[in-house]
């Protein structure tokens, strides 16, 4: 297995591993720390699942499917999402751990670095992800399945292990965590929190997805950097559409003395998606 091109990507990852603290630690066993809120009205600005996407859906996954019904997590509702709009890092990361789940599936592109993937999740019945991509100049895919972890870089499925005593297995591991803690609410919320003030910009700006929509998106930024958990921030941006539609996220952080910032951009959300692990 192709080793070189993991190594940034996966000093990135031990990074925010390292950040998980005791009570902040992404799920393993399939749970995502907040439920989902479903009901019977579509939400307005959904991204749409209609277009060509511009990276292949991966298998098993149906790359049209329409959004699933969804309502409005309680703990969103309660903000107002407006141009200008200032939010505690409390109240705003309790509504961010809500709104992936909300739809209970969904595609991201997450890039930055050495590292481009196009990522298919599902938080029912359990968290598991499937990704198909680039990690530096390599193919890699990988899939999360029951807290296994599987990567194939085009040399056959290896068991990721970021405990592993073989290199592979260790590397294969920690890049795959880092596509893991991205996609799990659990971080997502508790970065968020860590930065005590954030501000919405005055007005909305049109996001292009992957699958060739766009979303009219407040963009909201922590106010200074912040250190969540001992690792330090440079920035965090998170975008949402009308009714606190997930459109994309993006933390900047120093890794080895260098700049990196990591983007994720969400749409198909609701899309009828299954993972089918590698190994």
């Amino acid at each position: 297995m192709r080793t070189r091109a993991m190594i940034v990507t996966a000093a990135a990852a031990v990074v925010l591993l390292a950040g998980c603290g005791e009570g902040t630690t992404p799920t393993t066993d399939g749970a995502p720390s907040s439920g989902s809120t479903s009901g019977a009205t579509d939400a307005p600005g959904t991204a749409s699942a209609s277009g060509t996407p511009s990276s292949p859906a991966p298998e098993g996954a149906s790359p049209n499917a329409p959004a699933a019904a969804r309502e409005v997590p309680a703990e969103c509702a309660a903000l107002p999402l407006a141009g200008g709009g200032t939010y505690t890092g409390k109240a705003l990361g309790a509504c961010v751990a809500t709104t992936l789940p909300s739809y209970g599936s969904g595609r991201m592109r997450m890039f930055g670095d050495d590292l481009d993937g196009t990522v298919a999740f599902t938080y029912t019945p359990e968290y598991a992800f499937e990704v198909v991509g680039k990690n530096g100049p390599e193919s890699i895919r990988m899939t999360y399945n029951d807290g296994t972890i599987w990567v194939d870089q085009g040399d056959g499925p290896v068991r990721g292990d970021v405990k592993s005593d073989k290199q592979e297995e260790m590397l294969a591991g920690l890049v795959a965590e880092m596509y893991r803690v991205y996609s799990d609410p659990a971080m997502y919320a508790d970065l968020v929190q860590s930065s005590k003030a954030w501000t919405a910009d005055s007005g909305t700006k049109a996001v292009e997805l992957p699958d060739g929509s766009s979303v009219d998106a407040f963009r909201i930024v922590s106010d200074k950097p912040f250190t969540w958990n001992e690792v330090p921030i440079d920035e965090y941006v998170v975008e949402f559409g009308a009714d606190w539609v997930p459109v994309s996220a993006a933390a900047t952080m120093s890794v080895m003395g260098q700049r990196s910032t990591i983007t994720q951009l969400f749409y198909d959300l609701g899309a009828d998606i299954t993972i089918t692990p590698l190994g």
